[in-house]
């Protein structure tokens, strides 16, 4: 199934959206987190790109999952996300 997420964040300790080797960006904080909540790697599609250290107030992106959990997706993220980033879905 496919999940939209309409997300906002501050994007200062971060090198822009995409994914890039040996700097940590708002797509990777993004999938770690993803895979933590449902136990396998997942990758994120962003609706743009971002420059290093641009805040957000409306971004969106979207993940295909397969597997259905039977817990609220939404409330497990944003609760790890207010513990570990700076992100609000």
């Amino acid at each position: 199934m496919r999940y939209f997420f309409h997300i906002a964040y501050q994007g200062q300790n971060y090198n822009g959206w995409q994914r890039q080797p040996d700097v940590e960006s708002v797509q990777e904080v993004l999938e770690n987190t993803l895979h933590k909540v449902l136990k396998v790697p997942t990758t994120i599609f962003g609706c743009g790109r971002t420059d290093a250290q641009v805040h957000a107030s409306q971004y969106f992106f979207h993940a295909d999952i397969e597997k259905e959990y039977d817990f609220d997706l939404l409330f497990r993220l944003n609760k790890l996300f207010l513990i570990t980033s700076p992100f609000t879905i």
